[in-house]
């Protein structure tokens, strides 16, 4: 009896001694998630610090004492050939056909190179200034004329609104992405001769914007976002300039829709203009996979090729 006393006292101890090691593993367990959770938010909360840091709303202040810089932009090599787009594939082939290469497709020419090889249509912008000059709304207004939308390359605000002019006879639709993270920020139909508006929303840190008519894949054309009055678009002579710019060593970025950003470091000094020119090579184009169409979706085969093996 006494035997079995005691070994009921041991396993009663024992019972104790479990519970009470479950309830400090819980209590450690709570302890560990409580911290983790604190320093999770924390470390969110550096984050968004950080993101509201970035997204510091630009002032307009007086430049007394401002340079400049002034350059050109050129393509080496081959001038890369259009994409082909067979107008069999899409609607209102007959009304869209007006603008074609005479067999039915629709010509996507994406370099605008002069003769001395230089290149139109690259954004450039002076990065990190958050104050200087006036920065108005640039008024980014795109037509639909003859199935093409224009201007290729435009600029804007992030959350400004814009407006989509369809001049023709013939529904379209256009769809801007934000190219980095391949999400659509704005849909909307275009009736036949009407006018549509919209805000356009990019997240934090987002530059580069695809606009594509969502019933004519050929209808495309570019926005990049900027953050600062310091910008420029390249023209039919490759030329840019931006004026006003405070004193100081800044990163400027050059921007083609089909390139890869190309940057170089200036130095501004009051009252003097500061030289820069941007090379981009024609055998660094970049194409996504899908978008790789030299020849067109259709192509031509031989009797053999159509029978099933």
């Amino acid at each position: 009896m006494l035997e079995n006393k005691k070994i009921s006292e041991m396993n009663k101890w024992f019972r104790n001694q479990t519970t009470k090691l479950k309830e400090s593993n819980l209590r450690h367990k709570a302890k560990t998630f409580f911290f983790h959770r604190m320093a999770l938010i924390a470390f969110w909360g550096m984050i968004s610090i950080s993101n509201s840091a970035l997204a510091e709303e630009y002032k307009e202040i007086e430049i007394k004492d401002s340079g400049s810089i002034s350059g050109k932009v050129f393509l080496e090599g081959q001038v890369p050939s259009p994409r082909v787009f067979h107008l069999v594939l899409y609607p209102f082939e007959y009304f869209c056909k007006k603008v074609s290469d005479g067999k039915d497709n629709r010509l996507l020419s994406e370099f605008t190179v002069s003769g001395k090889g230089e290149l139109q249509d690259t954004v450039i912008v002076v990065e990190g200034i958050s104050k200087g000059k006036a920065f108005p709304t640039p008024e980014v207004v795109i037509h639909s004329t003859d199935c093409v939308f224009h201007p290729y390359v435009s600029v804007v605000k992030n959350h400004q609104t814009i407006k989509v002019i369809n001049n023709d006879p013939v529904v379209h639709n256009i769809q801007v992405y934000q190219s980095e993270r391949g999400k659509i920020i704005f849909n909307s139909p275009l009736p036949v001769q009407s006018t549509e508006s919209g805000a356009l929303n990019f997240e934090p840190g987002m530059h580069i914007s695809q606009w594509i008519c969502g019933m004519h894949e050929y209808m495309q054309n570019w926005a990049y976002v900027i953050e600062n009055p310091y910008y420029a678009i390249s023209q039919t002579d490759g030329s840019f300039q931006i004026d006003k710019i405070p004193p100081g060593t800044y990163t400027v970025t050059a921007w083609h829709a089909r390139m890869k950003v190309a940057q170089k470091k200036v130095t501004i000094s009051g009252g003097k203009v500061s030289p820069v020119n941007f090379e981009f090579h024609s055998n660094e184009v970049f194409y996504p996979e899908y978008e790789k169409q030299e020849k067109g979706r259709i192509q031509k085969r031989g009797k053999a090729e159509h029978f099933v093996r």
